[in-house]
């Protein structure tokens, strides 16, 4: 039997080693829980509309290797409704977002958080992108594991 980590309402049970959850060409890995992004700490507040480029291989123990991320992506404080869309860094079209929503909200909420396997891009400058569209807000993202 493989070792695995549980994530139960915040309380972390650890086991000697790095989960794998699948065999075959890829393979899920968790990692302890980590806070990899808060622009409440650094980088100020998206603007509504604003793409901002985050690299996230090489920390919190995501290899560089690393092909999906399963991160948790937390808005906080944001203006007015909106939505988040994550998605890999696209050097060749920096501007490209996919027609998707990460995290929606509506007006009046404080905090929202969703979950998310995420494609990350290889490179050494960026890999991972977001959008805020709608609304000024701020943006916490904690990973919990990786595909390799």
């Amino acid at each position: 039997m493989k070792n695995i980590r549980f994530v139960l309402l915040g309380s972390v049970i650890l086991t000697a080693a790095p989960a794998i959850l699948a065999d075959g060409p890829f393979q899920f890995y968790s990692v302890i829980p980590c806070r990899l992004i808060d622009t409440r700490v650094a980088g100020g507040s998206l603007a509504a509309g604003e793409i901002r480029n985050f690299q996230i291989a090489g920390r919190c123990g995501i290899p560089s290797t690393a092909k999906m991320a399963a991160l948790n992506f937390t808005v906080v404080g944001p203006t007015a409704e909106g939505h988040l869309t994550a998605y890999p860094y696209n050097p060749a079209d920096p501007s490209a977002v996919p027609p998707t929503s990460t995290v929606s909200w509506t007006a009046g909420e404080t905090a929202i958080a969703n979950g998310s396997l995420v494609s990350l891009t290889g490179g050494a400058t960026y890999n991972l992108s977001v959008q805020a569209a709608g609304a000024r807000l701020d943006l916490v993202i904690d990973v919990t594991g990786y595909i390799q």
